[in-house]
């Protein structure tokens, strides 16, 4: 059976495996594995350019035929329990997190060889997956590896002439190891889905081998210079200052962690230029950015709309049920025909149906800018295509900065190490609360109609009705507000020793609940009107988007509309989905 490694033989004593790994596996393969994570980066352009001269530009065509708008490089960032020291984030930060348990994030790629590294920062992590563990079935990294190896019998080849590189061998590892049933996220198994290398190869004719001959020289370059320890003058270590000691949810703890954060970011200028491509989870959105390169072959005399529509074969392609090849010669009245569609399904088409579906399954803002004249009358395809473009940049611009996806990473990595340790849950169920205020009451529409807040009971409801619409009860919530008061009152309302007696729903609902929040955030809220707060803002909402798996908030807050929308996008291909499946108002009565 493939979880039995009685006769297996060890990856750290396996000849074929690079001295470094084996070396690393012999200090710290026996710690157990916490998380793993599914990580991507886009291959460098240089190659691509090479390959696609090679083939006379058939390998960019073959590319595009075969719906690849992007090649990536896989590998596994594997988060292990470290027995023996603390990380070296620890050791910057003193004993600030002295209570988390000491662990160490490995990545684990086949390029060439094998390769088992400390991951660098931030590049390789930023475009990740989780890969849920097996409950109550403990991992260590040497299982992991050594169960793969043994039954993967190209394990140690690279050939991607022959479909064998570092996709196949992450998804071989994964589902060797019985992770792949775990998944049950779309996003993460698209991501994992090996692309077909031998077509793309194919494409350089009779230079096909050429590919092969490269990474079998550089694999034997890599083990003629490391396995047989030709020795490179080393670096000095370098000494770090230690920081006071001082509570981690402190404003200048907080100042600290950032501080130390920015320096990190010193050197990742030129990746934060090219982060702007991977604000999306599902790489089919960024097809738009290679097809937008010809709009030449684009032509009709009946004008539908005066936006432009080179988008809209674009749109057949990623959101139809009936999908059609991303082609420019299509037809106007097929490339309009957006009955198909997901987002805009509807039982009959006449010109006020979107008006009247309810759930509305529609962005909120329809832009009447730039229409010709005063007297154009907007069609239902105007107004299908225009919120679908709404919808399009919605998902295609959400791209926060490089530090802010470090932060969100490391709240996420306290999180994760939290529940598990106290509770051996994951965030797979985590649901969240975003309750805005501010300086928003005149925005608020309940407090234009009772001249005063909605109770936090109200939002606590929506997440009750969901759960008994699921028959689940969620582990845990992340609470998301710009209101101190708010954050301590809930915190009190989960304390099961409280005898307070206000709000007795939220009190009811909320008692003994775990709770989460942005624990970088000064009294685990946020300050939208100062640099640190608006940027604890963005990582609270980006958890919020990754993470939650419901949300109860308000469309009255422009951010609540925002995390409805971009949340919808990004599971609207999913079946039944609609407005309100992940994203909800919270109520105005009990």
């Amino acid at each position: 059976p493939r979880n039995d490694t009685s006769q297996l033989i060890p990856a750290k004593n396996h000849p074929e495996m690079p001295l470094r790994v084996r070396n690393l596996l012999e200090e710290v393969g026996d710690e157990l594995i916490l998380k793993i994570q599914l990580g991507r980066t886009p291959v460098q352009d240089f190659p691509l350019k090479i390959l696609d001269f090679l083939s006379h530009s058939k390998f960019t065509n073959k590319q595009l035929e075969l719906g690849y708008d992007e090649i990536y490089h896989n590998y596994l960032l594997i988060t292990i329990q470290n027995s023996r020291e603390s990380q070296v984030l620890q050791h910057i930060l003193g004993n600030a997190r002295q209570n988390k348990i000491p662990s160490t994030i490995l990545k684990l790629e086949k390029a060439q060889r094998i390769a088992l590294k400390y991951p660098s920062i931030p590049d390789e992590l930023i475009d990740i997956y989780d890969i849920p563990l097996t409950r109550n079935k403990p991992l260590t990294l040497n299982r992991l590896i050594s169960v793969a190896s043994n039954v993967d019998k190209n394990f140690f080849k690279y050939d991607a002439g022959e479909n064998n590189m570092c996709q196949t061998f992450v998804e071989n590892i994964i589902d060797i190891n019985g992770l792949m049933s775990n998944i049950v996220d779309e996003a993460t198994l698209n991501a994992l889905k090996p692309i077909d290398a031998k077509a793309l190869i194919s494409s350089l004719g009779s230079r096909s081998n050429i590919v092969k001959i490269a990474t079998d020289l550089g694999a034997k370059f890599d083990k003629l210079v490391f396995d047989r320890k030709i020795k490179w003058k080393k670096s000095q270590p370098k000494d770090f200052a230690l920081m006071r000691s001082t509570n981690a949810t402190d404003s200048e703890s907080t100042d600290a962690i950032y501080n130390t954060i920015l320096q990190l970011e010193k050197n990742t200028l030129i990746f934060a230029k090219k982060s702007g491509a991977k604000g999306l989870k599902d790489s089919r959105m960024k097809s738009i950015a290679l097809i937008l390169r010809d709009k030449s072959n684009l032509s009709s005399n009946d004008t539908t709309w005066t936006f432009g529509y080179e988008h809209v074969s674009v749109r057949r392609w990623m959101f139809s049920r009936n999908q059609v090849n991303p082609i420019y010669n299509l037809p106007v009245v097929v490339l309009i025909n957006h009955t198909d569609g997901h987002i805009y399904r509807a039982l009959s088409l006449t010109d006020n149906f979107l008006d009247q579906w309810m759930p509305r399954n529609r962005p909120y803002e329809e832009s009447k800018r730039h229409l010709p004249g005063n007297q154009y009358k907007l069609t239902w395809q105007d107004r299908v295509f225009t919120r679908f473009l709404r919808y399009m940049f919605v998902a295609y611009f959400h791209c926060f900065a490089p530090r802010i996806h470090q932060l969100t990473h490391s709240l996420t990595d306290h999180w994760s190490n939290y529940l598990w340790d106290k509770h051996e849950c994951t965030l797979n169920d985590a649901a969240a609360i975003f309750i805005c205020r501010g300086d928003k009451m005149p925005e608020d529409s309940f407090c234009i109609k009772y001249n005063r807040w909605r109770n936090i009971s109200m939002y606590v409801k929506g997440l009750v009705d969901k759960e008994q619409e699921l028959n689940q009860t969620f582990s845990s919530v992340f609470i998301m507000t710009d209101d101190v008061s708010v954050m301590n009152s809930i915190q009190d309302y989960a304390n099961p020793n409280s005898t307070g007696i206000d709000e007795p729903y939220a009190r009811k609902h909320l008692r003994n609940r775990q709770l989460m929040y942005n624990i970088f955030a000064s009294q685990a809220c946020f300050d939208p009107f100062n640099r640190i707060g608006f940027e604890q803002f963005l990582v609270s909402t980006e958890f919020i988007i990754q993470y939650a798996q419901f949300t109860v908030g308000h469309s009255d807050s422009n951010v609540g509309r925002y995390l409805e929308e971009i949340i919808y996008v990004q599971n609207q291909l999913k079946a039944s989905v609609q407005s309100n499946s992940f994203v909800t108002n919270a109520s105005d009565s009990l």
